[in-house]
C-alpha cells in the first residue's frame, strides 16, 4: 500500500487540489496519508474501495477522508471515464473549520458520517458548480477562500447528516459498550475500550460523559461489578479469583466497591447462591 504524507506545499498552504480521471484502463491504487482529503464526482460513475468496502459513487457524491483512512478509485463498470475533484487539506484546517461550524459541544470530527450523496438536486449542483468554479478559475488570490468556503459547506452537509442528538449516542459508542460487555473484553480494561471505539482515550471519555453521565473507567466498573455479582450468585466460587478474573487486580478496593455498589459484601452473595 502506497503512504502519502502532507508535501510542504500543503503544510505552507493548507490546500492542495486537482482534477483526477479514471477510465477502464486506469486507477488510482491502495493509499492512505497523513492529512484530510475530499473529493466529488463531477462526471460518471465512480467505483470506491474504502476502508475495505466498495460502493459506486454517483456524480454529486462528496466522499471525505481522515488521516489513516485507506482507499483505492476505479472508473466503475459502465461508465467510460469518471472525472473528480479532489483536494487535500491539512488536518488542522479542517479541525479548526469544524470546531468553528460545530462550536464548542462535545460533537466531534471522528463522528461525522464521511460520504454523502445531497437529497437536494439545489444543493447537488451547487456544491458541483463551487467545485467547477475552483477548477477554472484563474484568480489565485481567490482560491484558497474559496477552497475553504467549499470545504466548510461540506463540513456543514456532513454534520447535519451524521444524527448528532443530546439523548442519542453514536454507533461507535453504542457498538463498543455492547462490546465491552463480553468476558474477553472488559477483563482487559479501558486500554480495550480504547481500542473498540476506534476514538482517542480522551474522545471516549467526552462522549461517555456526554451521553452516559459517567467515566469510561465508572461503567466499565460496574460492567465487573455486574460480572462478579452474577457469577458469585449462581456458581459460588472462590471470591478472589473471581474478582481477578474480572479484572480485577486490588482486591481490597474491589471488595469495597462491591459492598458500596450492593450494600452487602461479596461472601454474602455467595451464600445467598
Amino acid at each position: 500500500m502506497i503512504h502519502l504524507p502532507a508535501t510542504p506545499h500543503l503544510q505552507q498552504h493548507y490546500y492542495f487540489y486537482h482534477t483526477s480521471f479514471f477510465t477502464p484502463d486506469s486507477f488510482y491504487p491502495l493509499h492512505d496519508h497523513d492529512f484530510c482529503e475530499f473529493f466529488i464526482v463531477l462526471q460518471g460513475k465512480l467505483r470506491h474501495i474504502f476502508n475495505g468496502k466498495t460502493a459506486v459513487y454517483e456524480p454529486g457524491t462528496i466522499c471525505f477522508l481522515r488521516p489513516g483512512d485507506t482507499h483505492e478509485l476505479h472508473c466503475a463498470p459502465g461508465s467510460v471515464q469518471v472525472r473528480i475533484m479532489n483536494c487535500n487539506v491539512l488536518t488542522d484546517e479542517v479541525r479548526r473549520l469544524f470546531r468553528d461550524i460545530a462550536g464548542s459541544g462535545h460533537m466531534a470530527l471522528e463522528d461525522c458520517i464521511q460520504q454523502i450523496s445531497p437529497k437536494s438536486q439545489i444543493r447537488k449542483q451547487a456544491i458541483m458548480e463551487d467545485a467547477e468554479e475552483i477548477l477554472h478559475s484563474t484568480d489565485e488570490t481567490l482560491k484558497k477562500a474559496r477552497l475553504k468556503l467549499l470545504l466548510g459547506n461540506i463540513l456543514l452537509l456532513l454534520i447535519a447528516a451524521s444524527g448528532f442528538a443530546a439523548d442519542s449516542a453514536p454507533e461507535w459508542l453504542r457498538s463498543a459498550r455492547t462490546a465491552m460487555r463480553k468476558p474477553e473484553n472488559y477483563r482487559l480494561g479501558l486500554k480495550r475500550f480504547v481500542e473498540l471505539s476506534g476514538r482517542t482515550q480522551e474522545h471516549l471519555c467526552r462522549a461517555m460523559r456526554r451521553y452516559y453521565s459517567e467515566t469510561p473507567q465508572q461503567w466499565l466498573t460496574e460492567v465487573r461489578l455486574e460480572a462478579v455479582f452474577d457469577r458469585l450468585l449462581r456458581q459460588g466460587g472462590d471470591i478472589s479469583m473471581t474478582a481477578f478474573e474480572a479484572g480485577f487486580r486490588n482486591l481490597s478496593w474491589f471488595r469495597r466497591a462491591f459492598r458500596q455498589r450492593y450494600g452487602v459484601t461479596p461472601k454474602t452473595i455467595r451464600k445467598k447462591g
